[in-house]
Formats: C-alpha cells, sequence, structure tokens
C-alpha cells in the first residue's frame, strides 16, 4: 500500500510531466510518498460487559438479587420496600409475594 500526501497528489494531477512534479516537490521541500503504513492490528477486543444485574428499582448493581415468579430481578431489599406498598411485581405489576422470591447467586 502507497499513502501519497495531498501535495504530491495534487502535484500528480496538476502536472503530467513526472520531472515537473519532482521539480516542484523539492522545490517545497516536501516528500512526494510517505512511508508506507504499518499493517493493521487484529481486530480490537470486545468491550467488556457488564457482569453484573442491574436492579430496575434503585437502578445500581442488584445487591443480594432476588428473582419474581414473573423473572424480573431486584435488589432484596429494594423489593421488600416496594412489596411494602403493594403486593406486586415493581416492573409487570403481575401479583407476587415476599415467599415466593427466588434468591439468585450471580
Amino acid at each position: 500500500m502507497r499513502v501519497i500526501t495531498t501535495s504530491a497528489l495534487c502535484d500528480q494531477l496538476l502536472y503530467e510531466d513526472d520531472a515537473e512534479v519532482q521539480w516542484h516537490a523539492k522545490l517545497l521541500g516536501l516528500p512526494r510518498e510517505t512511508a508506507p503504513l504499518p499493517p493493521i492490528a487484529a481486530a480490537a477486543p470486545d468491550p467488556p460487559t457488564r457482569s453484573y444485574v442491574e436492579c430496575p428499582v434503585c437502578l445500581d448493581s442488584a445487591s443480594r438479587p432476588v428473582a419474581t415468579k414473573c423473572g424480573h430481578v431486584f435488589c432484596e431489599e429494594c423489593f421488600v420496600q416496594a412489596a411494602k406498598h403493594a403486593k406486586k411485581c415493581p416492573v409487570c405489576r403481575r401479583r407476587v409475594n415476599r415467599n415466593q422470591l427466588i434468591r439468585l447467586f450471580i
């Protein structure tokens, strides 16, 4: 792969005679061509994925995560506080109570 400077490209387009192009490049003190580029490195690794489950109540990493029978995951404390006001899942509003929670070890 060959990389050409803008100046060299303009010279090639403006002047048909290679000797004239060389003369202009020399006059300007600019090289007509740059060094070849190094080979492209392998694809960058994928960005790290989140290794935690986000609680939809506090929007933080679920602390002592629990899952409801409808499949939503919360911090245990967030669910307990929400269940004091309504015996429903804070996300889908299905009826659920504390003894139906499943403790997750993730």
